[in-house]
C-alpha cells in the first residue's frame, strides 16, 4: 500500500470570548485537517492546529513521503513525534 496524496484543509473562526493566559490572548480558533490517501483506496484523517510549524511539518512530510509505503510513513511520523512538539501521531486504534 503506497501513499498517493497528502492534502490539508485549514479553518479559522473568532472565539465568542477571547482566552488569555497572561502572556498571550487568543481571539480565534485555528483548526486543520490532514488527509492521506493510498493506492488501495484507504484514507486516513488527522487533526492539527494549523500553526506555521504544523504547516511546514505536513508540507515536508507530503514532499518526502508521497509514494512511500504506509509503514515507512508511520515510522517517520513516530520519529517526528519524539522530536517535535505540537505534532502527534497515533498508530492503531
Amino acid at each position: 500500500m503506497k501513499i498517493t496524496a497528502i492534502t490539508t484543509q485549514e479553518y479559522r473562526w473568532p472565539r465568542a470570548k477571547p482566552i488569555t493566559n497572561g502572556l498571550h490572548t487568543y481571539t480565534h480558533v485555528d483548526f486543520a485537517v490532514v488527509r492521506i490517501e493510498t493506492d488501495q483506496g484507504v484514507v486516513g484523517t488527522g487533526l492539527g492546529n494549523g500553526s506555521p510549524i504544523w504547516r511546514a511539518s505536513v508540507a515536508t512530510l507530503a514532499r518526502n513521503q508521497a509514494g512511500d509505503t504506509v509503514l515507512r510513513f508511520l515510522r517517520t511520523l513516530l520519529v517526528y513525534r519524539r522530536h517535535a512538539t505540537g505534532l502527534y501521531a497515533r498508530v492503531g486504534y
